[in-house]
């Protein structure tokens, strides 16, 4: 076992020190004392430095199966580089039929809600080249398809990349693409 001394939230370092040493040479607890066993840390993937996480937790990677695995993936969307040219709100899109592409409901992150959001941005989509329309790729990665691209139109799960609030995922159904900001979850099967 060793010991860790977690004094972040003390503004007087040098004085936490001396009192979480005091603690531990008297045998007493301390909030800010944690006695892990650096073994248990290789049951994280990656084996993150968390010794203030509880056991329970770390122990909760080995015990559940991984997320990712043969039968469902989680994946970022892709990154068209140009939103105002690509997106539009549901009711800014033309109506079907009136130009060459179509309207593709895309999910791309939004505020914290957890379990439902609508789905409020189309993205406009070639259909036949399946891509934004007139999408050549970026600078940095000319492709024709975004990333992600055979992940495209199956239901899942998608959540904001970043929030305040938490993790908020939210059912995302079948027809859908999705963005880097609302990456998605899903099932291959």
């Amino acid at each position: 076992m060793s010991l860790f001394l977690r004094l972040l939230g003390d503004e007087d370092k040098g004085a936490a020190l001396l009192d979480a040493v005091r603690s531990v040479a008297a045998g007493e607890p301390d909030g800010r004392v944690f006695e892990v066993g650096p073994a248990s840390f290789a049951q994280v993937p990656g084996a993150p430095f968390a010794y203030w996480v509880s056991e329970a937790v770390r122990s909760a990677f080995s015990c559940n199966s991984l997320f990712e695995s043969d039968e469902r993936v989680a994946r970022q969307g892709g990154v068209n580089g140009n939103d105002f040219r690509w997106l539009r709100l549901w009711m800014e899109a033309p109506a079907a039929g009136s130009t060459q592409w179509s309207s593709v409901p895309m999910a791309k992150g939004g505020a914290f809600s957890p379990y439902y959001s609508d789905i409020y941005l189309v993205a406009l989509w070639d259909p036949v080249r399946d891509t934004f329309f007139g999408f050549t790729g970026l600078p940095h990665r000319p492709s024709l398809q975004p990333a992600s691209f055979p992940y495209y139109f199956r239901p899942g799960l998608t959540w904001p990349r970043r929030t305040q609030s938490g993790l908020a995922l939210r059912a995302m159904p079948a027809g859908c693409i999705f963005a880097d900001k609302g990456p998605a979850g899903m099932a291959l099967t």
